[in-house]
């Protein structure tokens, strides 16, 4: 009795602009704006004001991104990562740990 085959093509195809646009733009964009703040001379009294500004407009970009991201408590994305260390929450290390640790440990335990 022969077997029928039956054959199926997918093709996916990752839109990578959409998040060079969404992503990675902003916190560039964002981090030369926080960089402008050393240039900024004194006397102007608006150099406080620009890195609230920036630390506010990182704030609200994470918290547009994980609403978008799914949820996951046992790690931090990398661009999570990156926010805490920007607003001065310590370098990563706390009860949520990294991408890069989570895979190592999940390797690790295979």
């Amino acid at each position: 009795m022969p077997f029928s085959e039956v054959h199926f093509f997918l093709r996916m195809q990752r839109k990578s602009l959409f998040h060079i646009f969404n992503i990675l733009l902003p916190v560039v964009l964002l981090s030369i704006l926080d960089g402008l703040v050393f240039i900024l001379p004194v006397e102007s009294g608006e150099k406080i004001a620009l890195a609230v500004t920036v630390m506010l407009a990182f704030a609200v970009l994470q918290l547009s991104f994980n609403e978008t991201l799914p949820k996951n408590k046992d790690y931090l994305t990398l661009l999570g990562e990156h926010g805490e260390r920007r607003m001065g929450r310590g370098s990563g290390d706390g009860p949520r740990r990294g991408i890069a640790e989570a895979e190592r440990d999940r390797f690790v335990q295979r």
